[in-house]
């Protein structure tokens, strides 16, 4: 049960570059963040082609993850949490990366790519 892609989309609605992201990929802000209200908008979306499932965090960053529609709900959840933990230990405690930026980092990358790899059909 493959993953097929994972994106990082920043709170300004901007796509986050990474090596496992396609350069192509138009993607666009699809809820605006209010202080004042918990955030929405969309969770998952599942076709017959693939599932896609968004995850985001309190600062407005959102994680997309293209799946296979036959993944579990569970696995999903659990790839996500790992994503999460590596994108929390990785880019966010790097004291040379601010938000908003890019995520040009080795440590990153390398984590990422072993973490999607046994997840990749």
């Amino acid at each position: 049960m493959p993953v097929f892609a994972l994106l990082v989309i920043s709170k300004a609605g901007l796509l986050i570059p990474l090596d496992q992201a396609p350069p192509h990929h138009p993607t666009q802000t699809w809820t605006y963040p209010d202080p004042h209200t918990p955030p929405s908008g969309i969770e998952s979306l599942e076709s017959s082609f693939f599932r896609l499932t968004v995850h985001q965090t309190a600062t407005g960053t959102k994680f997309l993850l293209f799946t296979d529609p036959s993944m579990s709900t569970a696995s999903t959840e659990t790839i996500m949490r790992g994503v999460y933990e590596r994108y929390a230990d990785h880019v966010c405690k790097n004291p040379f990366w601010q938000m908003e930026m890019p995520i040009r980092l080795e440590g990153w990358d390398r984590e990422i790519a072993k973490w999607l790899a046994v997840r990749r059909g």
